[in-house]
């Protein structure tokens, strides 16, 4: 079976040395809080044990080191540098059938799966949210599931959520030679790649001092395309 340390190694293939991922800790599932590390230090690893508790979930892209010493590891849009893979969520319960193969498929609970697809990195944070925001409005997906700062669950994670019994997840499917160019990705979902190249319209909000952070889903994007038909 493909292990997390094979499936990150592979997603992040090559990333520079100043881009870190980013791995969340989710306790409990009504907590609605994650804590945030970098994979490969000591907290991830203490996670990763067999006898440690909670979902275990990866950032969609790299992020920066904190400038502060010891500040915390966060996932801000403005935190981000590069999305290596757009993740389809619910397929096979509530997307509608996808009929481009992923890079992997994940199952997350029974008959449950996230779809990957690893890309060429992107460092455009608002085309990359915007593909994804069109291709979940055409169906596949979840539409609120936010874009170049989402959570995603890495195998082994185990679903903690009411009547999942404690599934863990386990990769079905496994392509790592799959990899694509973002635009070409979304012609193949019937998304017109030149209307997702906007400009950010409304500052990002700051997130609160808490363990959530602010997921800056970019709404704005989601109504404009909607408004001018950039899905076919």
């Amino acid at each position: 079976p493909i292990d997390a340390e094979a499936f990150i190694s592979s997603i992040f293939a090559g990333h520079p040395a100043d881009e870190h991922i980013l791995i969340a800790r989710q306790l409990t599932a009504n907590s609605g809080g994650f804590t945030h590390s970098c994979w490969g230090g000591k907290a991830v690893r203490s996670w990763m044990r067999p006898t440690s508790i909670g979902a275990l979930y990866f950032n969609v892209s790299t992020v920066r080191q904190p400038q502060e010493e010891g500040g915390r590891w966060r996932r801000r849009t403005r935190d981000c540098i590069a999305a290596y893979v757009l993740v389809l969520d619910d397929v096979g319960t509530k997307s509608k059938p996808v009929t481009v193969e992923p890079t992997y498929k994940l199952e997350t609970s029974a008959g449950n799966f996230q779809w990957g697809y690893r890309i060429n990195p992107c460092r455009d944070g608002d085309f990359y949210s915007a593909v994804v925001k069109a291709i979940a409005n055409a169906g596949f997906g979840d539409p609120g599931a936010g874009g170049f700062n989402r959570l995603m669950r890495i195998p082994g994670s185990v679903n903690i959520k009411p009547g999942r019994n404690n599934f863990v997840s386990t990769i079905t499917e496994w392509h790592p030679e799959r990899c694509f160019e973002l635009e070409d990705l979304a012609k193949q979902f019937g998304v017109v790649p030149s209307a997702c190249h906007v400009s950010r319209v409304t500052p990002s909000p700051i997130a609160g001092e808490n363990n959530q952070d602010n997921t800056d889903d970019m709404d704005h994007v989601l109504m404009w395309l909607k408004q001018n038909g950039h899905v076919i």
